[in-house]
């Protein structure tokens, strides 16, 4: 719970960070992005209340076609 709380934190401060120097345009993409990243990794968390799976093989499992896609 905490380790997800402090996810979500970072991800926000980042968003708000990174959002500044943006053009208006961008600034809608990076916000579907991350919003989309900050909605799935709620749905992790409530699987892994569920399921009780390990959470970290959980997050890498669903976010790496996402890496890859940003990082290629």
């Amino acid at each position: 719970m905490i380790i997800f709380s402090m996810f979500i934190l970072i991800c926000i401060i980042m968003t708000v960070i990174e959002i500044r120097p943006l053009k208006k345009n961008d600034k809608k993409k990076y916000l579907v992005v991350n919003g989309s990243i900050l909605i799935i990794s709620f749905i992790i968390f409530l699987i892994h209340e569920i399921h009780n799976f390990s959470i970290t093989n959980l997050m890498i499992s669903i976010f790496k076609p996402f890496a890859d896609t940003i990082f290629s």
